[in-house]
């Protein structure tokens, strides 16, 4: 989305790209459903349309246009915490947004409503007398825990508190998704005695650190780093050991399900999308799940 609240690919090639992906995944499976993210991961959508500036409607025409033009399934905005007023504002702006699609969907005789989805950070979530979680959930179909981290850091970080708190937070834990990531993160200023840092960081991609044979795996934490104590890096980032863990956790705790983000980075035999797919969530049925403990 641009300035002027107008939504697009950004260029040509990315468009054509996108038509091109939308065509083969619909060949393959034409049930499965496409959504579009809105925003750079970096939670700025929800930002940008909450300013005085935007409140014309233009970006709301414009997310239907969008939508109706691709004929895609739904849409994902970003999603975060701010005071009382912003919020509800945040919170009336995806309620219009939610009531656009099914107007749009009605209009076109759409058998099934168009999908609505939040991608929030990975912060845990803290209900307020103003807005709980539950508030979202009757509007949105989804609440998918992303991970927009960009200066704090602790080797300690774990996705389970945050997703805790979330289950602990609603009864309608099956709409509530856990973003996995197919990229490391590089943190500088490392030492082994400081836990938590402060820095920028960027991105590594799992192709290129796959081979490395300074991996070391944290067994608290479920979750492989390299820690370069001559450069005072610690990189982050997900193996296919870890990410059966989590898909493991997702299934044994009766979440909804997980979202992925940069395919494209994972390797050419694609390891990390066979070893998330190798835990069939879809097939699950009625189990015993294991009960979270929460505060009262």
């Amino acid at each position: 989305m641009n300035k002027s609240g107008n939504v697009n690919f950004g260029g040509a090639f990315r468009e054509k790209s996108f038509s091109e992906f939308f065509k083969n995944l619909k060949t393959v499976n034409s049930k499965l459903k496409v959504m579009a993210a809105i925003g750079k991961g970096s939670l700025a959508s929800m930002d940008f349309l909450i300013e005085p500036e935007t409140s014309n409607g233009t970006w709301a025409k414009s997310i239907l246009k969008f939508v109706e033009k691709y004929e895609i399934d739904g849409i994902e905005i970003q999603w975060r915490s701010w005071p009382k007023e912003e919020t509800m504002h945040a919170l009336q702006i995806i309620q219009n947004i939610r009531k656009g699609l099914n107007q749009l969907a009605e209009s076109k005789n759409r058998p099934e409503p168009y999908l609505l989805a939040l991608a929030v950070s990975s912060s845990s979530w803290i209900n307020r007398d103003f807005l709980k979680l539950d508030d979202l959930l009757e509007t949105v179909d989804f609440i998918n825990v992303a991970n927009f981290s960009e200066r704090r850091f602790s080797r300690n970080y774990s996705r389970e508190p945050t997703m805790k708190s979330f289950a602990c937070a609603t009864e309608k834990r099956d709409k509530i998704n856990m973003d996995l990531e197919f990229y490391g993160k590089v943190w500088k200023n490392s030492t082994v005695t400081e836990d938590v840092f402060w820095t920028s960081r960027k991105i590594v991609s799992w192709r290129e650190i796959k081979n490395s044979n300074e991996s070391s795996w944290n067994e608290e934490l479920k979750s492989p780093y390299i820690l370069n104590l001559t450069n005072l890096e610690y990189i982050g980032f997900e193996n296919e050991r870890s990410l059966v863990e989590k898909m493991k956790y997702i299934e044994d705790n009766n979440f909804g399900g997980v979202t992925m983000t940069w395919l494209n980075y994972d390797d050419d035999q694609n390891t990390l999308l066979n070893a998330v797919t190798s835990v069939d969530l879809c097939s699950r049925g009625q189990f015993e799940t294991r009960k979270i403990q929460c505060d009262e």
